[in-house]
């Protein structure tokens, strides 16, 4: 594998499907996935009816603030890991009952039939935060591997519900594209130049992928 990202202290996220890549510091893939992608997709559920979910969006921030400003408490991290876990498992909730929607109207969930997982239509349309939960995951610098799987796992279900819904109503994902689209306009902000030799194997991508696809539900 090569180490070039890792030695120079940053990591590269894909952030479209064309091969382009933004190389982050380590530390602040954290605090992008927990304080600015989570929250901005815990946006496009704010309409259906739940009180936990805009709560939750901003205590993520707050706490993506407090990581970046190094002022984070592991007492506050429990709190942020307990409401978040609430937050995913009502989200679940929600995108179970639109599979059953589209199960009872005799119809298949279309990404589920074109990537064949969950796990496959992240990665082909949200690479940037595959990659994020990954390196995350295997180096974590500012928080616990326990928040990086909630706020993870979440953004999945969300993901998947948005997606659903739309399949539902026969309409485009509108809020769910602009949501990723915003929190990858502040991963471009933050984005450092790339080090000697820019680009990892392919191997070592698709290891990064493996371990955010096993824990994606």
């Amino acid at each position: 594998m090569d180490t070039t990202g890792q030695t120079s202290g940053l990591v590269p996220l894909r952030i479209d499907d064309r091969g382009s890549v933004a190389w982050l510091q380590a530390a602040d893939v954290s605090c992008w996935l927990i304080g600015w992608a989570a929250p901005d997709f815990l946006e496009v559920e704010e309409r259906s009816g739940s009180s936990l979910i805009p709560g939750t969006a901003d205590v993520l921030r707050a706490h993506g603030m407090r990581l970046r400003r190094g002022t984070a408490k592991p007492k506050a991290e429990a709190e942020v890991v307990g409401r978040t876990r609430r937050a995913r498992l009502e989200v679940q909730e929600h995108a179970a009952r639109a599979g059953k929607v589209i199960e009872d109207s005799r119809m298949s969930v279309w990404f589920l039939r074109e990537h064949g997982s969950v796990a496959g239509m992240l990665d082909a349309g949200f690479p940037a935060l595959v990659d994020a939960a990954a390196a995350a995951r295997s180096a974590p610098v500012l928080c616990g591997r326990e928040l990086v799987d909630e706020v993870y796992r979440a953004c999945a279900a969300i993901i998947a519900r948005s997606l659903m819904l739309a399949q539902i109503n026969a309409c485009a994902p509108t809020q769910l594209n602009n949501s990723y689209a915003r929190s990858l306009e502040t991963l471009v902000c933050w984005q450092r130049p790339a080090p000697h030799a820019a680009a990892l194997p392919a191997a070592a991508t698709s290891d990064k992928r493996s371990a955010s696809h096993a824990a994606a539900l």
